[in-house]
């Protein structure tokens, strides 16, 4: 998760210390090692932090093992997570789900990138839950009601066939079940 200094109150602007350094001490944040936090469950935390270890990897090379896509269909997530269509009652879903109460979020429709840092932070590791089974989670909201298949592929641009692929298996609202 990235942290803005903005969201701290501290301007970038200066340019005295690089955003991938700590502005208090210097220490570069992209030499320490990923540390797997506390979060909502450990699978979704373990997917983060392997795709940051992948990143890692690459260092703008085109290098196997990062699949690009996963990450479009995560911020297709993020946006079904806040969605304020009546028919998508995603976060509510997966709260109950993993057990987590409602840290509540700003009311509206606003991108992820300009949510406060909390409620980013609370997204993100929902997301990255989804994203460690996603065919099974999806489904599983799908049967409760939560979202209904054309959601997600709402306004999704070029996704991919993987995806598309799960989507369409829920086009049937017969074949759901409890």
């Amino acid at each position: 998760m990235a942290y803005f200094r903005m969201d701290f109150g501290l301007d970038e602007a200066s340019g005295e210390v690089p955003m991938r350094s700590c502005h208090a001490c210097g220490a570069r944040y992209d030499e320490a090692p990923p540390v797997l936090g506390d979060g909502y469950s450990r699978e979704g935390m373990e997917w983060l932090v392997s795709r940051q270890e992948l990143f890692d990897l690459q260092q703008g090379l085109e290098l196997p093992g990062l699949d690009w896509s996963e990450f479009a269909v995560l911020r297709q997530t993020l946006k079904l997570l806040s969605s304020t269509y009546p028919n998508v009652n995603l976060h509510d879903h997966l709260l109950a789900e993993l057990g987590v109460d409602d840290p509540g979020l700003t009311p509206g429709r606003l991108l992820f990138e300009v949510r406060p840092t909390l409620e980013r932070f609370h997204l993100l590791q929902l997301g990255a839950w989804v994203m460690s089974d996603v065919e099974g989670t999806f489904r599983r909201a799908w049967n409760a009601r939560a979202l209904r298949y054309n959601h997600l592929l709402k306004d999704f641009d070029n996704a991919p066939e993987w995806f598309v692929g799960i989507a369409e298996s829920m086009r049937d609202w017969r074949s759901r079940t409890r």
